[in-house]
């Protein structure tokens, strides 16, 4: 069969091969869920694709449709789409490859907009328009006499500004833009992601450091670190360190990917002397962090000798993060549970950013909730200010009553700030306790750790002044 996303032809939907010219051609309804799940509704029978992911049920989708559909009509059919990017209508060809289905608009302004732009609810049913934009003016010479030397500054500043709108890269709309042609802005979900990614882009004065804390167990503040660095280290092209600052053994090992040799937390400050010498070389730090491939991030493994004696203390920590300050813009730190310990107090010292973790229940909420009350009273009360808490999902039964209480208490516990607390949905993939498998996760939370991150990098510029200002006090 004919791979779906490869077309055979010109562009499909032309008026020619317009369902309306086939009577009797069935339209099909097409429903794609975040799960994976497509639901195609021929004539009231609806038949249920299972694919894992929604990339795969689109496919597989628009194969079945191909096959059971259109080939024993002849000819296209229509198909009304609704996924998670939104919702538009296509032509499906019995030989699998795909068009936009025509629809009925008044002809173009002389200016090149469509006239009923304004009067629809989709925009996916209107044209995208191009607005010519006229050159930029050369650069006016002084009158009389010699004329000035042009710069080179001054050819920079006679360029002309971009023209045309981006085309869409993902979902149906991506696949219509790139293997048809047809001129399609990205779709609104599209252009969210593109805004959290350009946010988590955003230019840092310095390095950074973000501190991920809760004093209960089990509430997920390993798999937060790590998830949160590969969203920060994915958006920003690396430069990201995630940190088992665990007095004694923590659990980051046993989540992340091994780099093939025994470096952690201890090989590190046996080698510092070296490394904080001019001669410190960034590609020396491979002895003992444990990179991330695919997802562009490196891990440092708290104390794996389990025949040690030793804890990490508050000196050990200040050694630790002046070297790694040196090689990473951005260090993310996963604590114990002990805050009262020397190590724990020293990562609030030198946090730029919190980041509370907790799942949807009474017990974990509880523990975040007692400790913002100790940071509160302390010397660290400006962390809470621009503190981001993630609420995640402990199972697929979470109730709405229960996140939306816990939002409303973190939010009014941290500046009031509704955008810095982050839902999480519950992820099957998270669920074994093994190596995390980030092409596993499913893309709800792929999103919703973009959008932690996103809160993450605004709360670092947003508050560098007044975390600046607590510091010198």
């Amino acid at each position: 069969m004919t791979d779906p996303t490869t077309p055979t032809g010109g562009p499909a939907g032309s008026p020619a091969d317009s369902p309306a010219d086939s009577p009797g051609s069935p339209v099909v309804d097409v429903l794609v869920t975040t799960d994976g799940t497509a639901q195609i509704t021929v004539d009231g029978r609806t038949h249920q694709l299972t694919a894992g992911d929604v990339e795969t049920a689109r496919r597989s989708s628009v194969a079945h449709i191909a096959t059971t559909v259109a080939a024993p009509t002849g000819g296209p059919v229509q198909a009304n789409v609704v996924d998670p990017d939104g919702s538009w209508h296509l032509l499906i060809h019995p030989d699998g490859t795909l068009g936009e289905a025509p629809t009925t608009a008044p002809a173009a302004t002389s200016a090149g907009t469509p006239a009923a732009a304004a009067g629809t609810d989709d925009p996916d049913q209107t044209t995208p328009a191009v607005t010519a934009t006229a050159a930029t003016p050369a650069r006016e010479r002084p009158a009389g006499g010699r004329h000035a030397r042009p710069t080179a500054a001054d050819l920079l500043a006679d360029r002309d500004a971009p023209t045309g709108s981006p085309r869409a890269r993902e979902g149906w709309r991506g696949w219509l833009a790139t293997r048809v042609g047809l001129p399609l802005a990205p779709g609104a979900a599209e252009q969210a992601r593109a805004g959290l990614t350009a946010t988590v882009q955003t230019q840092l004065p310095g390095p950074r450091t973000v501190v991920v804390v809760n004093p209960k167990g089990g509430v997920g503040k390993t798999t937060s670190t790590l998830l949160l660095s590969a969203a920060l280290g994915v958006a920003r092209g690396g430069g990201v360190l995630a940190w088992d600052n665990n007095e004694t053994r923590g659990t980051m090992g046993l989540r992340s990917a091994d780099a093939g040799h025994g470096g952690t937390v201890r090989t590190l400050l046996a080698a510092a002397p070296g490394l904080t010498s001019t001669a410190g070389r960034l590609g020396d730090l491979d002895a003992h962090v444990h990179h991330q491939r695919g997802v562009r991030f490196d891990v440092l493994r708290s104390d794996e000798d389990p025949t040690g004696a030793g804890v990490i203390d508050a000196t050990d920590f200040t050694a630790l993060h002046t070297l790694l300050q040196r090689f990473y813009r951005l260090v993310v730190i996963d604590t114990g549970n002990n805050i009262r310990s020397a190590n724990w107090q020293a990562a609030a010292a030198a946090a730029d950013q919190l980041v509370i973790t907790t799942t949807v229940r009474e017990d974990s909420a509880a523990s975040a909730a007692w400790m913002l009350d100790a940071l509160a009273a302390g010397p660290h009360v400006h962390l809470l200010e621009t503190a981001v808490t993630v609420l995640t999902d402990p199972s697929t039964s979470t109730k709405d009553t229960d996140r939306r209480r816990l939002a409303d208490h973190f939010t009014a516990a941290t500046g009031n700030h509704p955008g810095r607390v982050v839902h999480v949905p519950f992820d099957q993939a998270l669920t074994r306790g093994g190596v995390i498998d980030h092409h596993a996760l499913s893309p709800a939370t792929r999103i919703a750790w973009l959008r932690a991150a996103g809160a993450v990098v605004h709360g670092l510029v947003g508050g560098q002044h007044a975390h600046a200002n607590a510091r010198r006090a």
